[in-house]
C-alpha cells in the first residue's frame, strides 16, 4: 500500500444500501491530521440497517417479529405507531398476554387497518439463542432469512411440529423471514440456536415433498374467506397424512376476528 502524506484529511465510509450512518455527526467523516505515530483507534462508524421501503404488513392481524434491534427503543407505538392494537405475545402455560416493551427473538399478533410498509431502523440481528417450553412457543426471526434445517435444538430431536407463520392463514415453511413470528412446538424446556449465516440453502426442501404428497394421495376440503384467503384441509387414509402426523396439529387460534379453519380435532 501506498504511504500517506502528511497533511489534513477528511476520513469517511461508503455506506451499503439500506444502511444509515449514525455516527460521527455533521457530514459523516472525521478530520485527521496525518503524522508520525498517528493513533486512529477513535475513529468509530456506527451504522444501521434502514431498507428502504420498510417491511410489509397486512391488513388486519400480522404474526411478527421485530427484524432488528430497533434505534427508536422496544415501545410499541415507537416502532408500530400506525397499528391499531396492542402487541400480543404466547406462552402455552398462560396463553396470549399484552407485550410491550417488544423484545427481539419473541414473536408476536398485531393488527393494522390496510396494507403498509413499516420502517424499522436498527442494528442487524444475525443470530440468536431463544429459549422454549414445553407446548407452542411463539419466537421470532432474524435480520435475514434462515434454513429451518439449520436450526440447532438443545436438547436434539426437541420440536415436534413445523415452524408456522399466518399469511392470512397458517402455512408451512421452509424457512424463517424477517419480520414473521412463527409457531413451534417442543416436547420440552430447551433452547433453538438460529443463524443466517449458515450454509444451509434456505427455501424448497421438506415442505414441497410434503405439498406434493398429499396433493397426488390425500382428500381435501379448500375454505375461503372473503378476502380470498384460503386454508386447505387434508383428510383420507393416505399415507402421507399417516407419515407427517405431527405437521397437522395447528397452533392456537389466532386473535377473534383473523381468519382460520380447522377441524375439531384442531389440525
Amino acid at each position: 500500500p501506498q504511504r500517506a502524506l502528511r497533511g489534513l484529511f477528511a476520513v469517511q465510509e461508503s455506506t451499503k444500501a439500506g444502511w444509515d450512518q449514525s455516527s460521527p455527526g455533521g457530514d459523516g467523516s472525521y478530520s485527521i491530521l496525518m503524522r508520525s505515530g498517528l493513533d486512529t483507534i477513535g475513529l468509530d462508524f456506527g451504522n444501521y440497517f434502514n431498507p428502504p421501503n420498510g417491511y410489509s404488513v397486512s391488513d388486519g392481524w400480522n404474526l411478527l417479529s421485530l427484524p432488528q434491534d430497533p434505534t427508536v427503543g422496544h415501545g410499541k407505538s415507537a416502532i408500530y405507531f400506525t397499528a391499531i392494537s396492542r402487541a400480543f405475545s404466547y406462552a402455552n402455560s398462560s396463553g396470549y398476554s399484552v407485550l410491550d416493551p417488544i423484545r427481539n427473538g419473541v414473536g408476536f399478533w398485531l393488527k393494522f387497518s390496510g396494507t403498509q410498509n413499516i420502517g424499522i431502523p436498527g442494528n442487524f440481528r444475525t443470530a440468536d439463542s431463544i429459549e422454549v417450553a414445553g407446548g407452542w412457543n411463539l419466537i421470532g426471526s432474524l435480520s435475514l432469512p434462515v434454513a429451518i434445517s439449520a436450526i440447532v435444538q438443545i436438547p436434539a430431536g426437541n420440536v415436534v411440529s413445523p415452524f408456522f407463520p399466518y399469511r392470512g392463514n397458517y402455512i408451512l415453511v421452509d424457512s424463517l423471514s424477517p419480520h414473521e413470528g412463527y409457531f413451534v412446538k417442543v416436547k420440552g424446556t430447551g433452547k433453538l440456536y438460529i443463524n443466517s449465516s449458515s450454509a444451509a440453502a434456505v427455501g424448497g426442501g421438506e415442505v414441497s415433498s410434503i405439498r406434493h404428497d398429499l396433493d397426488e394421495t390425500a382428500g381435501r376440503i379448500t375454505i375461503q374467506n372473503s378476502k380470498g384467503v384460503r386454508q386447505v384441509l387434508y383428510f383420507g387414509r393416505s399415507d402421507a397424512l399417516r407419515a407427517y402426523a405431527g405437521f397437522f396439529d395447528l397452533p392456537p387460534t389466532p386473535p377473534e376476528d383473523a381468519f382460520d379453519a380447522r377441524f375439531s380435532s384442531g389440525s
